[in-house]
């Protein structure tokens, strides 16, 4: 089923498990327009990173991982403008989107970690905050 995010569409349950949308939107910024239209505050990035890291982990073998940031952090690690075919932890305009109706992302690898948050308890991820 193809249901589009910037459409009001009543959902009652507590969780929205979406995938990408349209060609050219990223799934980033599908989850962001899903939760503004939901009214929700926090979106999951079910991603093959742990988390958001100071560089390329993959290029880079000396990234840290960081824990807790801001968009505005994550911005300048990314920069501003989405191109096609980037690897970000975060598509920059949904980031920008997501800081402007102040929703906060996970950033997580394995199911697992989204078990513990769900549950409320600490988790492998990092926590992007408005």
């Amino acid at each position: 089923m193809h249901i589009d995010p910037t459409k009001k569409v009543v959902w009652k349950e507590k969780v929205l498990v979406a995938a990408g949308w349209k060609p050219g939107w990223t799934t980033d910024l599908d989850a962001v327009l899903w939760a503004v239209n939901q009214k929700s505050k926090t979106v999951v990035n079910l991603t093959n990173v742990s988390h958001v890291f100071t560089a390329d982990p993959t290029l880079n073998p000396n990234a840290k991982p960081i824990m807790n940031l801001s968009w505005d952090e994550l911005l300048q690690i990314t920069g501003k403008k989405h191109k096609p075919g980037m690897h970000v932890p975060f598509d920059p305009i949904a980031a920008a989107l997501a800081k402007k109706k102040g929703i906060s992302c996970l950033v997580i690898k394995k199911v697992s970690a989204l078990k513990k948050y769900l549950v409320n308890r600490s988790f492998e991820g990092s926590v992007i905050h408005p």
